[in-house]
């Protein structure tokens, strides 16, 4: 409990860091609050370099990066019990670039098309183990397939310190998917208006653009200690999983671990008391009231989950229940 108070709190205090506000990133149109959700087309890569002036460049080389970010389960072992979810990046050599708190400590980079991946320094507590058990030319199984470590990393002060890179073609393969969640982008002459318009402009691409430190500050709010009502309705919803026929398999996490995004309540930027949705719907500023989802959420527990998307109107948006 206490390696994972000192984690969470670590965590928040580098939310507040990550990120430059030269660093610009392009992600999937309402997906502001969460990488992880968003998906672009991969193009949005060369047409974003070609297309903004003024983007920073070393040796002809323009500091635009493509990226995957996914949670996936990771564990020494591929039968191990215990299985935590973690941040692993696909990336390529750009990356580097356009994140320069990363410094390789030990070993390289990973290679294509090897099963490489890189560590960074805060993985090892974040899965629970001992950093001697991360170590160069060591495996590391996620998501059930194993991973050779090629490399140790550090990016002090940032939440890269707690995730695992490898290279972005590998997790395409991997992820079952061809797109991307991100690019990001380093910016010289060019500013962040300058970007924003030209998503604004590319409906086709269906993105929008955000400052890289103002996206990790909006996430430190996810973290840390929660409100009373909010605190009571995890402790039911984690009462009501232990008890029920996973209880034997639930792991909870502790309070302060658990974030989440309520799909349609995502608040407008700088008015967080307002819908968002449904602003872009019907230009209206309607009031969100979370203590009103709370109570229709908790009259619907135990509740089946449903996959799927919302209808072609704009009424989910509102928490009938």
């Amino acid at each position: 409990v206490l390696a994972s108070a000192a984690f969470v709190n670590g965590m928040t205090k580098a939310l507040r860091v990550t990120g430059t506000d030269r660093n610009v990133i392009i992600l999937g149109a309402g997906s502001e609050e969460s990488i992880e959700r968003s998906e672009i087309a991969s193009r949005v890569t060369t047409i974003m370099a070609a297309s903004v002036p003024g983007i920073r460049t070393r040796l002809g080389v323009p500091y635009v990066s493509p990226e995957i970010h996914v949670a996936l389960s990771a564990s020494l072992e591929p039968d191990a019990d215990a299985k935590t979810l973690a941040v692993v990046r696909g990336i390529d050599a750009r990356a580097f670039l356009v994140h320069p708190q990363v410094r390789i400590t030990e070993g390289r980079p990973p290679e294509p098309g090897r099963d490489e991946i890189i560590v960074g320094r805060l993985v090892a507590p974040k899965l629970g183990l001992d950093p001697d058990q991360l170590q160069v030319g060591g495996t590391l199984w996620i998501d059930g397939r194993a991973w050779t470590i090629s490399g140790l990393f550090e990016a002090p002060q940032t939440v890269m310190d707690a995730e695992i890179w490898c290279p972005l073609t590998d997790l395409q393969v991997v992820a079952q998917r061809d797109s991307l969640s991100c690019v990001v982008v380093t910016l010289d002459t060019a500013e962040l208006e300058d970007v924003q318009a030209f998503a604004a402009q590319r409906l086709d691409l269906e993105i929008t653009a955000i400052s890289e430190a103002e996206y990790y500050r909006s996430l430190v709010a996810f973290y840390g200690k929660k409100a009373g009502p909010l605190a009571r309705l995890l402790d039911h919803c984690r009462s009501v999983v232990a008890d029920g026929p996973l209880g034997e398999r639930f792991r909870a996490y502790e309070e302060a671990q658990v974030h989440a995004t309520i799909v349609g309540m995502e608040c407008l930027p700088g008015e967080p008391q307002f819908n968002r949705n449904v602003w872009s719907k019907r230009k209206v500023k309607a009031r969100m009231d979370f203590s009103r989802f709370q109570q229709v959420l908790e009259r619907q527990l135990p509740m089946t989950v449903r996959f799927g998307g919302f209808g072609p109107d704009d009424r989910p948006f509102e928490s009938q229940g």
